[in-house]
Parts: structure tokens; sequence; C-alpha cells
């Protein structure tokens, strides 16, 4: 009788995940439809909405139970149905932008209180969670760039949520061409993929792609489109104009897109790394496309006094920095990346409000000299290396080339905010505040590790050590350029860095004039300006 029970449950408990994980985003779509027909002061779709979003928490903590006890399973209750998969990753993904989602739309229902678009903000924010929520689970490639070009349409309604305004309108206009860029390339990875493997199942694909010795010309060329497809959609340098002006839409529109869509590039390529590790020209992208966007963004983050505007470039640095540990392997490192991205930037813009009403300014830091920041320096270096030695010694010798990789990243991520404390401390407390940091970080990654290692690769084979050296060198020069500059603002560098960091480097001037070019948009009669620059009359169509 007790094994008539658990075989009962055994298969019950498959069906019942499954019909959760389709029904709640489904009838988050439904809600999404019927919201924009409701009046704008109506409480009842909000409640329903945050409630779906719990329920999405609530059935990733179940998936990852299941997964915990039986391992990655694919679900496929239905034939001729897009099965499902059920693994850490994407439950990771999951718990993630539900708790997000109910935080954004608890905020964004009191956040527009009175205003007739309301409805229609809800509306967009619950179909683009249900897509996310899809994309986070299914198991065919196929289904995934649907679901995903499909978030992007989504995207490009809350993008336009006031209309009249041109800066909205251009940042929508960018956002649909560069993502139907994506598309086109996506279609051509697919394309490609299924001739050379016969199947877009992630499963599957894993199983073929590991008995192969090297990549074909039709992998390799795959691998790159799947990467440019991920370098347009994290709104990577130079197309990250959109993203910039994404603070016309209102501020939950922004922390959904900054938390919760952006980061979805990493997630999907996260999904391939076995394709990955068979082409280390798609891995080279990565690092040098993710740290030079890194590097340029940092920089021009240092230059911008309003709030939402730096954590708009501090988003487009963090997706570089992300992508380029993906490069180089430390597949862990990077998911962790995205997790505490998404927690820290939905934080922060759902605050910036009330960060911006703070009277005064705050008080001015103490003088930082070269030498503080070469101590704090080697100071973060020692304490990185040493995590992920530990970080080594717990997973096992194989772990050493990753190992590398993960200190180098881990000095891209802590070491400049924790060298900024070494000018408003003892040498004491930095060194406990930056230890603490690092040896938190540590202790994440071995448990990302003994989490994720089912799922994802554990290493990256042996990293080039051209990759290695690419990465060390751009984050040693944007280390540097940050001493010369805070440490010596009134210095003949900083006087000549400054403007071209304020401008973005005119990397989204250049693209934008480009595209107008070929494909102009309809704003209002009125000139338009964008971060400290005019549009040219002849380069818009005006509308009357």
């Amino acid at each position: 009788m007790a094994g008539f029970g658990s075989a009962l449950v055994a298969t019950l408990a498959p069906m019942g995940l499954w019909a959760g994980l389709w029904g709640v985003p489904a009838l988050m779509l439904l809600l999404a439809w019927h919201a924009r027909r409701s009046p704008a002061d109506a409480q009842r779709p909000w409640r329903l909405a945050r409630v779906g979003s719990l329920a999405m928490v609530l059935l990733a903590l179940a998936g990852g139970s299941v997964v915990w006890v039986t391992g990655p399973q694919v679900l496929v209750p239905l034939p001729y149905w897009p099965a499902l998969r059920v693994d850490t990753l994407g439950m990771t993904l999951l718990a993630l932008s539900g708790l997000l989602g109910w935080v954004i739309l608890r905020f964004a229902s009191r956040y527009l209180e009175g205003d007739e678009g309301r409805s229609r903000l809800l509306s967009g924010l619950a179909g683009t969670l249900a897509l996310v929520w899809w994309l986070a689970t299914l198991e065919s490639l196929l289904w995934v760039a649907l679901v995903w070009s499909l978030s992007s349409f989504g995207v490009f309604g809350l993008l336009r949520f006031y209309r009249d305004r041109p800066a909205a309108r251009l940042a929508a206009h960018k956002q649909f061409v560069v993502n139907r860029v994506a598309d086109g390339l996506m279609g051509v990875a697919l394309l490609l993929l299924y001739q050379a493997l016969g199947t877009l199942e992630f499963g599957a694909m894993a199983t073929r792609l590991g008995q192969l010795d090297g990549a074909t010309p039709a992998l390799t060329a795959a691998a790159l489109c799947l990467v440019l497809v991920a370098v347009l959609r994290c709104a990577l340098m130079p197309f990250h104009g959109w993203l910039l002006q994404v603070m016309e839409a209102p501020t939950p529109v922004s922390a959904l897109l900054h938390a919760g869509v952006v980061n979805l590039g990493g997630f999907v390529l996260l999904r391939l790394t076995d394709l990955l590790l068979l082409v280390p020209a798609a891995q080279a992208v990565l690092v040098v496309l993710g740290g030079l966007s890194a590097a340029l963004a940092a920089l021009a983050m240092l230059t911008r006094v309003s709030i939402k505007l730096a954590l708009a470039w501090s988003t487009t640095a963090q997706m570089g920095l992300m992508l380029l540990q993906i490069g180089l392997g430390a597949w862990n490192l990077a998911l962790l990346h995205l997790l505490a991205h998404a927690l820290y930037k939905a934080h922060a813009f759902l605050l910036a409000g009330s960060r911006a009403r703070e009277p005064g300014l705050p008080a001015a830091r103490n003088a930082v000299t070269v030498r503080v920041w070469l101590v704090g320096a080697l100071v973060s270096l020692a304490l990185v290396g040493g995590g992920a030695l530990a970080a080594v010694g717990l997973g096992g010798a194989s772990q050493l080339p990753v190992a590398s990789v993960v200190a180098l990243a881990w000095l891209a991520a802590g070491m400049v905010p924790a060298l900024a404390l070494a000018s408003t401390g003892s040498r004491g407390q930095t060194v406990c505040l930056v230890g603490g940091l690092m040896l938190m970080l540590g202790g994440l990654h071995v448990a990302a590790h003994w989490v994720l290692s089912p799922v994802l690769p554990a290493a990256a084979g042996h990293i080039p050590g051209a990759l290695v050296g690419i990465a060390f060198t751009t984050l040693a020069l944007l280390f540097l350029a940050q001493i010369l500059v805070l440490a010596q603002p009134q210095s003949a560098l900083a006087r000549w860095l400054h403007p071209h960091a304020f401008a973005g480097f005119h990397l989204d001037e250049w693209v934008t004039r480009a595209l107008l070019r070929v494909w102009p948009v309809t704003l209002p009669r009125r000139q338009t300006r964008h971060h400290g620059f005019a549009w040219p009359r002849p380069s818009l169509r005006s509308s009357s």
C-alpha cells in the first residue's frame, strides 16, 4: 500500500507541477488582457497579479524540491505540447522573477494611483512577467526564442507608456529595431543548430554536443549568432542607447526591465554552455565585447549625477561583466552575478525617488590618494585569491583553471566598491569590510557550485591564455583610469576623459544617427534633446 501511495505521488506531482508552470503564466496573460479594460482605480486585478507572482515563487520552490530528490526532469504530460525543463537553473530564475514581480507590482499599484494609464501599466507588467516565467522553464530553444521575442514586444509597449514624450518614443523605436535584428540572428542560429544536430531540445542538444570532438562550421556560426543575440538584448555598447532612455517610462518599468528582462541573455547562454565549450571564437567575442562594454560603461557612470541614469550605465557595465564571466567559463559566478544584480537593481530603482528627494548633498569624502587605492587593490586581490583557492579546495583540484577566472571576475566586481570604502574609514575597518564581502562571495560561489553542478559544466576546460590576458588587461586599465580620475580629478587626463565619458564616448550618437537615416521615427513637432545633445531635425520625421 505504501508503495502504491509513493508511486501515485511520483506520478501526480510532476503532472501538478506541469499544470502549475503552464497554468499560472497563462492566467497572468489573461489578467493582462482583462486589465486593459478594467477601471483605472480597480484594485482587484493588482491583487490577483501579486497572487500570481507569489504562486510562481511557491512553484519554483516545489520544483526545486523535486529536483533535489529526483534530479532534473523534463515534463511532457501531453503529446505535441511544448515540454518544460525543471532544474535548478530554471527554478532559480523562476523564483527570482516571481519575487521581483510581487515587489514591483506592489510598488506600481500605489505609484500611479489616480493616473488614467494605471490599467495599461498593469497589463504590460503582467504580460511581460508571464512570458519571462515561461522562458525560464521551456525545454526547446525554438519556444524560448519565440517567447523571448514576444517579451520584447511587451517591453516596447511599456517604453511607450507616455506616448507624447519624444524621448520615450525614440527609446521604444531603438529597442524595437535592436530586438528585431536579434530575432533575425536567432532565426539563423536555430536553422544552423537544427541542421547540425537535428534537434532544438536543450537536453538532446547537450547529449549530441558531448559526442563531438570539435565544432563544425554550422555550429560555429550558430554560436556566434547566439552570442550576438545576447550582446544586443543585454544592451551592451554600442547598442545601449535605448536602455538609457528607459527613464522616460514609469519607475516600475525601469525596475522590471533592468532586473528581470535585460539579463535574460545571460540565462539563455547558460542553457547553451555545452555549445560555447566547443566554439572558442564565441567565448572570445563574449570576453572582448563584454570587457569593453563593462569598462566604458563604468567610466561613463562616474560622470553622472542623475541617480537613474547612473543606474542605467551600471546595468550596461554589469551585463558586460556577466557576459565576460560566461566567456571565461565561470558559469556559477555568472549566475550569481545575474541574481545579485537583479535584486540590487530592482531595489535601487524603486528607492531612487526617495533618495532624489533627500535634502542636500552627501558629505564630501576624505581625500583619496593613489597610495590608498593601490594598497586597497592589493588587499582586495589577496582576499579574492584566498577566496578562490578556498573554493578550489572545497570543489576539487579540477576547478583550478576556473578559480583563476573566478578570482579575476571577483576582482572586477568587488575591488572598486571596496576601495571606495578606504576613503571613509580606518584601514582596519576597510580590511574587515572587504574581507567579509569577499568571504561572503566565496561562500555563495561554493554553494552555487554544489547546487548547479548537475546542470552546468563544472569548468570550461583550459581557458586560452589570450582570453584571460584580454580580460585582465581591460580591467586593469579600467582600474588605473579610475584611480587617476578619482584621486586627481583636476589632472589633464581627467579633464580630457570627462567630456568623452559623459557623452558615452559618442557611440550611441553614431548608432542612433545611422538608424534614423535608415528607419526614421515619427516624433512630435518640437526640438528633442537627449542627455545633453540635440537630435538634428533632418534626421527625424515630424508629425503635425
